[in-house]
């Protein structure tokens, strides 16, 4: 009787012993994600713009529609992305805009006059989750930057827009 007792016990040892090294590898080996974003539901985030012509230092954007106090931000198109091989990625910053939760039309990004203007600018929502009312996006600090972009369905909330401004001398 007494070797069954401790046959079940070093069984119940042996089991126990196995999942806490199982639980162990799993918690060692488990990599955190890299955070992407800001994930949205499906109509709770938009953008809308048109191309636009002319000597300009402003952007208008046509409608947004922010799930929470946002910015809009228009970069320009990166050189990969000008010569096709990049898809449409965002290289630098040339203006962005407050926006509060819900829908807006008629957005008006202010541009920095001093920056040479692409072809094309990428515009995207981006979450003001940091010091309200202060852009606060580094895309070389990404993982420290609170007012990251929203995404909706795994892709970015942003829009391609063809602009054709005038020199400003």
């Amino acid at each position: 009787m007494l070797s069954r007792v401790i046959r079940i016990a070093a069984i119940i040892v042996a089991v126990i012993a196995a999942l806490a090294v199982g639980l162990f590898s799993y918690a060692a080996t488990r990599a955190e994600q890299p955070m992407v974003g800001v994930v949205t539901a499906s109509g709770s985030a938009s953008i809308e713009a048109t191309g636009q012509l002319g000597a300009t230092a402003t952007l208008k954007v046509d409608r947004v529609v922010a799930p929470d106090r946002s910015w809009v931000a228009v970069y320009l198109i990166s050189a990969d992305a000008m010569e096709g091989s990049g898809g449409d990625a965002a290289g630098q910053l040339v203006g962005y805009a407050h926006v509060p939760a819900g829908g807006s039309r008629n957005v008006m990004v202010p541009l920095d006059t001093s920056v040479r203007l692409t072809e094309k600018v990428l515009v995207v929502l981006q979450a003001d989750r940091g010091v309200r009312g202060s852009f606060e996006y580094d895309a070389a600090r990404f993982e420290s930057s609170p007012d990251k972009p929203y995404y909706v369905g795994g892709s970015e909330v942003s829009v391609p827009v063809l602009v054709r401004f005038n020199e400003m001398d």
